[in-house]
């Protein structure tokens, strides 16, 4: 509305002007009525009121000129100033809170750090312990490590704080000197200060702090020194010795071995043990079960037929070649000592066969080799020839006892004989004489 009244008086100022210049008479100009009515002076009463407007007569050029003098500016609102200091010091406060609440979380960051480094050499300690007594796997071991540093935040050698304390800069209405003084004093605000002082490892062996070293040392321990695929220093392709994965795997698999073999592993063989774990480290014992049983070696041993592995039982370790591959023969060890011998030896297996048109065959060596069914053979040889040695011996024993007991009857019958004929003789010289 007001720029609306400033408009209207331009225009008749420039109108007044105009006419000024072109009138003959005096001069004629337009006057505004001071109570603001219309353009023909009339109108009626307006609601809102109006600065009032002075007039002031100019003499130009002889005629009267009318100016239009500004109104008086309005005075400051007092409320308005009151209200915009007391959002301020809103604001402040908001602005405080905040930054006691970051300062909080700062200092809570700073005390979880260093719990977290005081107890990091007791957890390393505790860790590789339960490591080596296989309560935790390696990868669980590297994720309780990763898990401890994020929690504590180990590898935080900086922290960003919340700043200065901000009521520093705190400002109060001094109505007085009608102006804004700082709140504080330098004095007061030092005794309120609490603005942290800065975090840093600036210095210090946490400012080259890092997890990959505490890991390395249990990489080392656990698939050794020697390097590998996986873990070690050496950094190499080859497996570590001596490491815990190692002396777990060389021990699982000579148990394993004795499994499979029914005894123990020799020298040569536990070295071939080592050293497959040693070109793998990673390796579990299944999988060198996995090999062995793959092996020539084994095959030739236990993948048979159940009558290859009677014969086995039954006669022994199957004879191998040059190479070590089986031959299935066998060397049979019967005695020779058990059998029957002959009392004049070499003599007395000549009057046998004399005797008997049969010649024995010499089981002397007391060993046979040859396949299965010639080591049965041999047996059943052996068995008949036994038999009949003893049944020789039984027989010719038979004989000489039956040769003794017909001897004995026949010089038993002769004297009998001879008795009788005698008593015959005694009976006729009896009779011979006659006593009545």
């Amino acid at each position: 509305m007001m720029l609306n009244f400033y408009l209207l008086v331009l225009f008749f100022i420039v109108a007044n002007l105009i006419l000024d210049n072109d009138s003959d008479s005096d001069g004629m100009a337009f006057a505004l009525p001071s109570g603001g009515g219309g353009l023909m002076g009339g109108g009626g009463k307006k609601e809102d009121k109006e600065p009032e407007i002075k007039p002031i007569t100019v003499l130009n050029y002889g005629g009267n000129k009318t100016v239009i003098e500004a109104p008086d500016p309005i005075p400051p609102d007092p409320f308005f100033a009151s209200f915009e200091r007391q959002q301020t010091r809103k604001t402040d406060q908001a602005e405080f809170a905040n930054w006691e609440n970051n300062l909080a979380n700062y200092q809570k960051d700073i005390g979880n750090i260093q719990a977290g480094r005081s107890g990091w050499d007791d957890f390393k300690t505790n860790l590789t312990s339960r490591l080596n007594r296989g309560i935790v796997s390696y990868d669980q071991a590297v994720s309780e490590v990763d898990n401890y540093v994020g929690k504590y935040d180990l590898t935080a050698s900086n922290l960003t704080g919340p700043g200065a304390d901000p009521r520093q800069y705190w400002e109060k209405w001094d109505k007085d000197a009608e102006q804004f003084n700082p709140t504080y004093t330098a004095e007061e605000f030092a005794a309120i200060d609490k603005t942290p002082t800065a975090w840093s490892d600036a210095g210090s062996d946490w400012e080259t702090f890092t997890p990959d070293t505490f890991k390395s040392s249990l990489s080392d321990l656990y698939y050794g020194t020697g390097g590998g695929t996986t873990g070690g220093t050496g950094g190499g392709t080859t497996g570590g010795t001596g490491g815990i994965l190692y002396n777990k795997n060389v021990t699982g698999a000579t148990n394993a071995f004795k499994n499979l073999w029914g005894r123990d592993a020799d020298q040569d063989e536990l070295a071939e043990i080592q050293d497959y774990f040693s070109g793998a480290p990673t390796a579990s014992v299944s999988d060198w079960q996995t090999t062995e049983m793959n092996s020539l070696d084994y095959k030739q041993e236990f993948n048979r037929s159940y009558l290859n592995n009677y014969y086995d039982t039954q006669y022994g370790d199957n004879i191998r070649d040059a190479d070590g591959n089986r031959t299935d023969d066998y060397k049979f060890d019967y005695g020779g000592n058990l059998l029957p011998s002959y009392t004049d030896g070499e003599e007395g297996k000549t009057n046998l066969a004399n005797l008997t048109g049969i010649t024995v065959g010499d089981f002397s060596s007391g060993s046979f080799t040859g396949t299965p069914e010639e080591i049965q053979q041999h047996l059943t040889n052996i068995n008949q020839t036994r038999d009949y040695l003893f049944k020789s011996g039984l027989t010719n024993l038979q004989g000489t006892i039956d040769k003794e007991i017909q001897t004995l009857k026949n010089e038993g019958t002769k004297e009998i004989t001879k008795i009788a004929k005698e008593g015959d003789i005694y009976q006729s010289l009896v009779g011979s004489f006659n006593f009545s």
